[in-house]
């Protein structure tokens, strides 16, 4: 998108937060688009160019020596969503091939109490970028599922990441009560065909919570990934949100 890294409008269908930049060239103020931007040196969030699959600009994100350090972007727009949607590029073959033990959360949604929402659970899903100890990188995923056995109530899954750049589409919607199962979540990685996702669940239990905030990019890492890919950045743009339509499938 042609000089756009970072662009907000709310309509009734769309939550368009997109990582595309304002016209003007590439600078950190487009960031300002953001409800969020945690910085934590103050030199390890920025906008750049080239940008991801012929646009302007990208963000890039990098890790500091200490793991305690974010560097992320967060939109706190979603006003407690019964259905999202949300699609964006990456490109991290800067870091190279990840060990499993050098991992970072990468890309997350939660419920957000302080903002009024109604929250069974404050996490509803996670993306964490890694290694899979198999010389593969993948985001090491959940969704919050109530129906799924186990204390945390996290419906696991893993998401291949390749070579070059990624396109990373998915939909989260609510079930229709609590205690219903109809809720329902889908994931396309490079994948543009709405009606085949690579992961898709229509009996999820998440009725209890909805969207109110997105966190994207280095939100925390490992001791081992800090030590090893500390002042390495890697890219993330175009990223949009909706409540309903497809962003990059059809």
């Amino acid at each position: 998108m042609k000089n756009n890294i970072l662009k907000k409008a709310i309509a009734v269908s769309a939550l368009a937060l997109s990582f595309n930049v304002f016209a003007g060239g590439c600078s950190n103020a487009n960031l300002a688009a953001w409800t969020d931007v945690r910085d934590d040196t103050g030199t390890r969030v920025n906008v750049v160019a080239p940008g991801l699959d012929a646009s302007a600009c990208t963000a890039t994100f990098e890790a500091s020596s200490s793991n305690a350090d974010r560097a992320r972007v967060q939109d706190r727009t979603p006003a407690c969503e019964t259905s999202y949607r949300a699609a964006f590029l990456f490109n991290v073959d800067s870091l190279g091939t990840l060990a499993s033990n050098e991992r970072t959360k990468f890309f997350n949604a939660q419920c957000n109490a302080n903002d009024g929402d109604t929250c069974g659970r404050v996490g509803q899903f996670q993306f964490r970028l890694q290694g899979d100890g198999a010389n593969n990188n993948i985001l090491r995923s959940f969704v919050i599922d109530e129906s799924v056995p186990n204390a945390d109530a996290r419906r696991k899954f893993d998401i291949p990441v390749s070579s070059g750049v990624n396109t990373l589409e998915i939909q989260w919607i609510q079930a229709s009560s609590p205690v219903a199962t109809d809720g329902v979540w889908r994931v396309w990685i490079n994948n543009s065909t709405e009606a085949s996702p690579d992961i898709e669940y229509t009996d999820v239990q998440n009725g209890e919570s909805c969207i109110g905030q997105v966190g994207l990019g280095l939100i925390q890492a490992t001791n081992a990934f800090v030590a090893s890919k500390a002042d390495t950045p890697f890219s993330i743009d175009t990223f949009e949100s909706r409540r309903q339509t497809g962003i990059t499938v059809q």
